[in-house]
Protein backbone atom coordinates (compact mmCIF):
# COMPACT_ATOMS: atom_id res chain seq x y z
CA UNK A 1 0.00 0.00 0.00
CA UNK A 2 2.17 2.25 -1.27
CA UNK A 3 5.29 1.43 0.68
CA UNK A 4 3.35 2.04 3.87
CA UNK A 5 2.51 5.54 3.30
CA UNK A 6 -0.94 5.61 4.00
CA UNK A 7 -1.77 9.74 3.68
CA UNK A 8 -0.32 8.56 -0.02
CA UNK A 9 -2.41 5.86 -0.65
CA UNK A 10 -5.48 7.64 0.12
CA UNK A 11 -4.72 10.53 -1.98
CA UNK A 12 -4.15 8.08 -4.76
CA UNK A 13 -7.13 5.92 -3.99
CA UNK A 14 -9.39 9.50 -3.73
CA UNK A 15 -8.29 9.64 -7.81
CA UNK A 16 -9.00 6.52 -8.83
CA UNK A 17 -12.48 6.73 -7.31
CA UNK A 18 -13.36 10.05 -9.42
CA UNK A 19 -12.55 8.46 -12.29
CA UNK A 20 -14.36 5.01 -11.47
CA UNK A 21 -16.71 5.39 -8.49
CA UNK A 22 -17.53 1.43 -8.78
CA UNK A 23 -13.82 -0.01 -8.85
CA UNK A 24 -13.65 -2.69 -6.01
CA UNK A 25 -9.64 -2.38 -5.34
CA UNK A 26 -9.99 1.47 -5.14
CA UNK A 27 -12.35 1.17 -2.23
CA UNK A 28 -10.03 -1.56 -0.85
CA UNK A 29 -7.38 1.36 -0.53
CA UNK A 30 -9.14 3.54 0.94
CA UNK A 31 -10.62 1.06 3.66
CA UNK A 32 -7.54 -0.19 4.53
CA UNK A 33 -5.65 3.06 4.11
CA UNK A 34 -8.36 5.01 6.57
CA UNK A 35 -8.28 1.55 9.09
CA UNK A 36 -4.75 1.88 9.23
CA UNK A 37 -4.92 5.23 10.21
CA UNK A 38 -6.68 4.62 13.08
CA UNK A 39 -9.51 6.44 11.14
CA UNK A 40 -11.94 3.71 11.48
CA UNK A 41 -15.02 5.51 11.33
CA UNK A 42 -13.78 6.45 7.65
CA UNK A 43 -13.20 3.08 6.85
CA UNK A 44 -16.77 2.10 7.61
CA UNK A 45 -18.37 4.69 5.57
CA UNK A 46 -16.19 3.51 2.39
CA UNK A 47 -16.74 -0.16 3.49
CA UNK A 48 -20.67 0.43 3.53
CA UNK A 49 -20.37 1.58 -0.03
CA UNK A 50 -18.20 -0.93 -1.35
CA UNK A 51 -20.53 -3.46 0.24
CA UNK A 52 -23.71 -1.26 -1.50
CA UNK A 53 -22.14 -2.01 -4.80
CA UNK A 54 -20.48 -5.61 -4.14
CA UNK A 55 -22.58 -7.01 -1.42
CA UNK A 56 -20.88 -10.58 -1.48
CA UNK A 57 -17.00 -9.22 -0.85
CA UNK A 58 -14.95 -10.59 2.03
CA UNK A 59 -11.23 -10.89 3.04
CA UNK A 60 -11.45 -14.33 1.82
CA UNK A 61 -12.24 -13.55 -1.73
CA UNK A 62 -10.40 -11.22 -2.62
CA UNK A 63 -7.37 -12.75 -0.93
CA UNK A 64 -8.07 -15.83 -3.74
CA UNK A 65 -8.18 -13.38 -6.50
CA UNK A 66 -5.27 -11.97 -6.23
CA UNK A 67 -1.98 -13.20 -7.49
CA UNK A 68 0.38 -15.19 -4.88
CA UNK A 69 3.37 -13.76 -6.49
CA UNK A 70 4.32 -11.37 -4.20
CA UNK A 71 1.56 -11.48 -0.93
CA UNK A 72 3.38 -8.91 0.87
CA UNK A 73 1.57 -6.00 -1.55
CA UNK A 74 -2.16 -7.50 -0.50
CA UNK A 75 -1.29 -8.51 2.74
CA UNK A 76 -1.07 -5.07 4.60
CA UNK A 77 -4.59 -4.23 2.52
CA UNK A 78 -6.39 -7.11 3.56
CA UNK A 79 -4.92 -6.46 7.44
CA UNK A 80 -6.82 -3.24 7.09
CA UNK A 81 -9.89 -4.01 5.23
CA UNK A 82 -10.31 -6.77 8.61
CA UNK A 83 -9.87 -3.52 11.29
CA UNK A 84 -12.57 -1.73 9.42
CA UNK A 85 -14.99 -5.03 9.57
CA UNK A 86 -14.79 -6.92 6.18
CA UNK A 87 -16.50 -10.41 6.61
CA UNK A 88 -13.23 -12.88 6.51
CA UNK A 89 -15.55 -15.29 4.93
Amino acid sequence: MVRSNYEEALAWAHKSVAANAYYGPCFWMLIAANARLGRIEDARRYLTGLLAFSPGVTVARIRAGQAAKNPDRIEPILEGLLLAGMPET
